[in-house]
């Protein structure tokens, strides 16, 4: 059997420790306060997948003349869909964070419900990369693209205390 250390090197050998759905689904739909506010919903987030709402709202535009859904809000879409897909392929006790991601902002978000979608290109021990794009019901017809990357943190798990547990 190999060593601890080897199975957090060797990316292949996690696949029975990677977070299940429900977990990531908690994650981002519970416990991140700002997907909440915005009204963010990760709807799907398995296997290097993601799929996610937003449900338009008139205070996501950035331009009300136009109107146009805020490009920020857009990236935020991008970045969360990235995010959910990295999660859905990392250990339970692993963390990722952004480290960089560009945005292709290639028509207007109209004032309609958005939904991202996002899969790993390549997935490393420290760092993955995602694509994601950003439409409004048609992904041959995005609003935003983007390619993003993120570091990957391996943890081990919380090793338990058996005297603790007698006690």
């Amino acid at each position: 059997m190999p060593s601890t250390l080897a199975l957090a090197v060797d990316f292949r050998l996690l696949v029975d420790n990677v977070v299940n759905s429900a977990t990531v689904l908690e994650f981002f739909n519970v416990n991140v306060p700002f997907h909440a506010t915005l009204g963010l919903q990760v709807l799907h987030a398995e296997a290097g997948l993601s799929r996610l709402i937003l449900p338009f709202r008139p205070d996501l535009l950035g331009d009300a003349g136009r109107p146009a859904i805020h490009g920020g809000v857009l990236a935020t879409v991008l970045d969360v869909a990235g995010g959910a897909a990295v999660m859905s392929m990392i250990g339970e006790h692993d963390r990722t964070s952004t480290i960089d991601f560009r945005v292709d902002y290639l028509r207007p978000g109209e004032k309609r419900d958005l939904f991202g979608e996002a899969h790993i290109v390549r997935m490393g021990t420290r760092v993955a990369v995602a694509s994601a794009l950003v439409h409004h019901g048609d992904p041959t017809q995005p609003v935003a693209e983007g390619r993003l990357v993120y570091d990957i943190r391996r943890r081990a798990a919380p090793v338990s205390d058996e005297s603790n547990e007698q006690a």
